[in-house]
């Protein structure tokens, strides 16, 4: 009893952050939830990121996220232990700025809850969160720099960005070189692990070489996100101007990584719930909301409640493998299983399709370069190593989502911006195994085409 008294805000988050994972912003097609489930579900199967699949970040993630899946490898597992990473940083939120944490997580709430989807973004928060809170108390500089390097494992671009900023904030030599220090012995480990494995010049390919191919093919034309961006960026500079020796301030202009090279709706809820912590933490004596974030939060809920309910209305059990402990639409069911029964007929097959590693992930099948087609994706001269790769294939057969496919030549076709042609689909190496493979057959919206 005195247990749930002490931490019954903890235990409400749990409860809160269980329904909106599991009921309201579920999907079993969300792309970046799949994703990165099936790169931590490849290494219970003894894959390797860089070396067997693409990976485009640094690996920390995948890494931690796939030790229940060892124990129980399910997505229900994988979502479970992203909230629990969700509660860690809520606990160090409280000891950071109190009672108005409820506005930070009014913050998450605000942008379609895209905050709540499990990616490298939201374990990069939770790390910025206690990064926070160890600046705010002093803490160890060792530990600081341990943490920094942490983040720096998680996302490359957002750890050195914020490496980079907190040292112009703290301005002193001796601390840098703590930090530094802390910093580096988990970038050694993981150097000897790129080593060991043998995947160094890979992880170098395909994480800072890549970036020229990633940047040029994927960032967004001028949209709101980028004017709330420009927004939240000369508020940031402003404050700091004036604050000149407040720490977290800085942090933000570091956090700024998160909106670059692809600047929408789910990298800038991040940034936005940085800079929100800031702002609180700066004025935190005079805001007073008391019950409004709670009211408008639970509006937001009923919001989203109303406008999924036709989707509630199909969802059921999940059949599929590793998914079985999770509901999905219930018509998407028919269509799977007969796409499914259709791969299980061919011994050798590729998969290319946004749900390459849902479709990989319920076969049990090894991930490989092909699984997640998004263009950017294969290192420096991406589209050529991959023509090669595709060439060296022989007796396989390519089932490629013809259906998606067309929905985005149309709209290329007609010279139309959409979310669709925005997509990282790779229209370029999709069209190159249509004219050098032959067509064989069809199921559900998938061409299927045989290697020889």
């Amino acid at each position: 009893m005195k247990f749930l008294k002490k931490n019954y805000k903890y235990i409400l988050f749990f409860i809160f952050l269980c329904f909106i994972n599991y009921f309201l912003i579920y999907s079993e097609y969300s792309y970046d939830t799949i994703w990165e489930y099936g790169m931590s579900h490849a290494l219970t199967l003894g894959q390797l990121p860089y070396r067997d699949y693409t990976l485009v970040t640094t690996p920390l993630f995948i890494f931690l996220f796939s030790i229940g899946l060892f124990i129980k490898d399910n997505l229900f597992i994988f979502i479970l232990e992203f909230i629990i990473s969700y509660v860690i940083m809520y606990y160090f939120l409280d000891k950071l700025i109190g009672n108005n944490k409820i506005v930070f997580l009014l913050s998450l709430c605000l942008f379609l809850f895209k905050a709540f989807i499990p990616t490298y973004n939201s374990l990069c928060l939770m790390f910025i969160i206690i990064l926070m809170y160890l600046e705010k108390n002093n803490k160890n500089d060792y530990l600081i720099g341990f943490i920094l390097g942490l983040l720096i494992l998680t996302k490359h671009s957002i750890g050195l960005s914020i490496l980079f900023f907190s040292f112009i904030g703290i301005r002193n030599i001796k601390k840098i070189l703590k930090r530094l220090a802390g910093c580096f012995i988990p970038i050694l480990l993981f150097i000897i692990y790129l080593l060991i494995t043998n995947s160094l010049y890979q992880f170098i390919d395909l994480t800072i070489l890549g970036l020229f191919d990633f940047n040029s093919k994927n960032t967004l034309p001028f949209n709101s996100y980028i004017i709330l961006s420009i927004i939240t960026l000369i508020i940031t500079i402003i404050l700091t101007i004036k604050n000149k020796k407040e720490i977290l301030l800085y942090y933000v202009l570091g956090s700024f990584a998160f909106i670059y090279p692809i600047c929408d709706i789910s990298h800038y809820t991040y940034l936005f719930s940085i800079f929100i912590v800031s702002i609180i933490y700066l004025y935190n004596d005079k805001i007073k909301l008391k019950y409004v974030p709670y009211i408008l939060i639970c509006l937001l809920v009923i919001l989203n409640v109303f406008v999924r309910y036709p989707l509630y209305e199909e969802m059921k059990k999940s059949p599929f493998n590793h998914f079985d402990m999770t509901f999905g639409e219930g018509s998407s069911f028919i269509s799977n299983k007969k796409i499914i029964n259709k791969m299980n007929e061919y011994d050798k097959i590729i998969i290319f399709s946004e749900k390459g590693s849902y479709y990989s992930i319920v076969l049990d099948k090894k991930m490989d370069y092909f699984t997640i087609v998004h263009r950017g994706n294969y290192g420096y001269d991406g589209f050529n190593k991959m023509k090669d790769r595709f060439n060296n294939l022989h007796d396989t057969y390519v089932f490629l989502d013809y259906n998606f496919y067309n929905l985005v030549k149309k709209d290329l076709d007609k010279g139309l911006d959409t979310a669709i042609t925005r997509s990282q689909f790779d229209m370029e190496l999709c069209e190159y195994i249509i004219d050098n493979s032959k067509f064989v057959d069809k199921v559900e919206g998938f061409n299927i085409y045989y290697k020889e």
